[in-house]
C-alpha cells in the first residue's frame, strides 16, 4: 500500500513525512473511518419515544389554529373599530332593497307597540261609557282610517341611512 494519492500529475502525500508521523496518519484515517464508542458492526438501535407522536399532534394542533387565530384577529379588527365597521358595512345601508326591508320592519314593529286600532277602540269606548254614544261611534268608525295614517306617516318618516349614519357611530 502506498501513501500516493490517486490521479494524473499528483505527488504522493507523505512526501517528506517520517515513519512515525506516516503511523499516526494511518491512526487518524482509521478514527475517522469508525465513529467513536461504538463497536464497528453494531447497528443503532431506534426505540419508540413520546416525543415524536407528541411533536406531530402539536404541529397538527397548531396548522388548524392558526387560520382560526387570523380570523379571530380580522373580525376583532373589524367589529371593535366603530370607523372600520361603519365604512364597511356603509354600501349595504344605501341599497334600496335594504332601505325598504328596514323601512317595512321598522314600520312594522313600531305600529304593533303602538297599536292604533287598539288604542281608538278604547278611546271610544270610555267616550260612550261617559255618555257621548255618537262622538264613541265616530272615533270606531275611522279607527281603521287612522291606523292606516299612522302606519302610513311612520313609514315614510323612517330613513334608515339617515338613521344609520347617526346611530351607527355611538
Amino acid at each position: 500500500m502506498s501513501d500516493t494519492t490517486e490521479g494524473e500529475g499528483q505527488a504522493p502525500a507523505s512526501e517528506g513525512l517520517g515513519s512515525g508521523e506516516r503511523s499516526e496518519r494511518v491512526a487518524a484515517r482509521a478514527e475517522v473511518a469508525e465513529p467513536r464508542g461504538r463497536p464497528r458492526q453494531a447497528q443503532r438501535r431506534h426505540r419508540f419515544s413520546w416525543r415524536t407522536p407528541l411533536a406531530a399532534l402539536l404541529i397538527v394542533v397548531g396548522c388548524v389554529l392558526a387560520p382560526v387565530s387570523v380570523l379571530a384577529v380580522w373580525a376583532a379588527n373589524q367589529v371593535s373599530d366603530t370607523s372600520q365597521y361603519v365604512a364597511n358595512v356603509a354600501p349595504l345601508i344605501k341599497d334600496p332593497a335594504i332601505q325598504n326591508a328596514l323601512t317595512d320592519k321598522l314600520t312594522s314593529e313600531i305600529v304593533t307597540k303602538i297599536d292604533v286600532k287598539g288604542l281608538t277602540d278604547q278611546a271610544a269606548a270610555e267616550l260612550s261609557q261617559k255618555g257621548l254614544p255618537k262622538i264613541g261611534g265616530l272615533l270606531q268608525s275611522v279607527s281603521g282610517s287612522l291606523a292606516s295614517g299612522v302606519q302610513g306617516f311612520v313609514h315614510s318618516g323612517i330613513s334608515p341611512a339617515r338613521g344609520w349614519r347617526t346611530r351607527g357611530r355611538r
